[in-house]
């Protein structure tokens, strides 16, 4: 699989650090930061500002205080799951607020969008993570435990829907042994419905070249996992390390995933993937801009109308 052409660079107004997104419709999407409990809807098509805008604090654990830190999020069913970090704050501060795992139904009726929160936030993956003997070799306590863009800590940024009604967790770090790590979810509607804890399935991992995992997501029309693999590390210019890569997978443990050739993501910060379920031959990647440079400073630091992000259509041959 190769890479034809990029078709388009859209700016997004209202926030920088995009950093999780899921279609509504044929044109829209919904996309979550890690700075704020706000989630937007934009245009697929155009840049621009937010066509509406909808407040998660209803959604999420009454100890939240300050943003949640939302890293990824899934269509499965008629639900989205969204996930948070499961990480400690830059300053290796453990918050409550980072370690949810919660559910809404959006109800597209011709240009209006509802939002619906879905049962109750499900706060106790991480212990169940750490609890689990079959975990116990990745060091994921030692790894909790850290500030998450140093070497070895624990930062959550994938969460993906599988053909078969499972939900992988993807972690950005830690890497063990230059290995992404991958965290099956069996059953995502008990968890956020208070049915019981998290039952986690066989972990695995992928080599996506010494890279975490920024972003995963399967493609049904095409029957393939799309991967966008970065740093463990800080997004700043001057970090050292390979960019972003974007990396196709079978859906098999045993076989590794394969680089998309030809495919430059230097630009961009990628956090997110997009893809709509009509489109054979295209999908968005969503920037997290919030290091960029705007009006003299980061974006995170600017006005707020001065405040965007971008996204980038990507047309892929056949394979």
């Amino acid at each position: 699989m190769s890479l034809n052409h990029s078709l388009v660079e859209l700016e997004h107004f209202g926030t920088c650090d995009a950093s999780a997104a899921v279609p509504v419709g044929p044109s829209l999407f919904v996309v979550a930061n890690d700075e704020d409990n706000i989630l937007r809807v934009y245009h697929s098509d155009i840049s621009g500002p937010p066509v509406q805008t909808f407040d998660l604090t209803a959604c999420l654990s009454p100890e939240t205080d300050g943003e949640a830190d939302i890293e990824g999020g899934t269509w499965l069913g008629d639900r989205v799951y969204w996930i948070t970090s499961h990480a400690r704050s830059k300053k290796g501060k453990m918050e409550a607020s980072r370690y949810q795992f919660f559910a809404v139904e959006f109800v597209l009726r011709e240009d209006d969008l509802e939002m619906r929160c879905v049962g109750s936030p499900y706060v106790r993956l991480l212990d169940v993570m750490l609890a689990d003997p079959a975990l116990e070799r990745f060091g994921l306590k030692a790894a909790s435990e850290l500030p998450p863009k140093e070497k070895g800590a624990l930062n959550i940024e994938g969460l993906c829907a599988t053909p078969k009604g499972r939900l992988y967790v993807g972690f950005r770090n830690p890497i063990p042994d230059g290995k992404a790590l991958v965290v099956p979810l069996e059953n995502p509607a008990e968890m956020v419905e208070g049915k019981g804890d998290a039952r986690l399935g066989a972990a695995f991992q992928l080599d996506l070249g010494g890279l975490g995992i920024r972003s995963m997501k399967y493609w049904r029309r095409r029957q393939t996992y799309m991967i966008v693999a970065g740093r463990f590390g800080g997004d700043e210019p001057g970090d050292q390390g390979e960019p972003s890569v974007l990396y196709r997978w079978s859906g098999d443990p045993a076989e590794p995933p394969a680089r998309v050739e030809g495919v430059d993501l230097s630009g961009l910060n990628p956090e997110a993937q997009v893809i709509y379920p009509l489109q054979e031959s295209a999908f968005q990647i969503i920037s997290d801009d919030g290091t960029a440079e705007v009006g003299g400073g980061q974006c995170k630091k600017a006005e707020e109308a001065q405040r965007r992000f971008r996204s980038r259509w990507l047309s892929l041959s056949p394979f």
